[in-house]
């Protein structure tokens, strides 16, 4: 049985991996869309930063894969 320190370290891991893989799929975003598209506007960035749904992000990434441009990309 865990002891509620060992708990708290847990979910302090858990919530860790979580927001290293949000920010890790910020990070393939923003490098697909400069590869392909060039600069990113500021307010689409602002956009993207504002979202913490990995789910969202991965949505988000394969609307990048697939667009003829960046306009084709609605972050919301």
């Amino acid at each position: 049985m865990m002891t509620l320190t060992e708990k708290w370290k847990m979910e302090g891991l858990q919530q860790g991996l979580q927001q290293g893989i949000i920010e890790g799929l910020k990070e393939s975003i923003l490098y697909t869309i400069e590869l392909k598209f060039g600069s990113i506007p500021n307010d689409f960035k602002e956009k993207l930063n504002n979202i913490s749904d990995a789910n969202r992000l991965k949505e988000i990434q394969k609307k990048v894969v697939f667009a003829n441009n960046l306009d084709e990309i609605v972050v919301e």
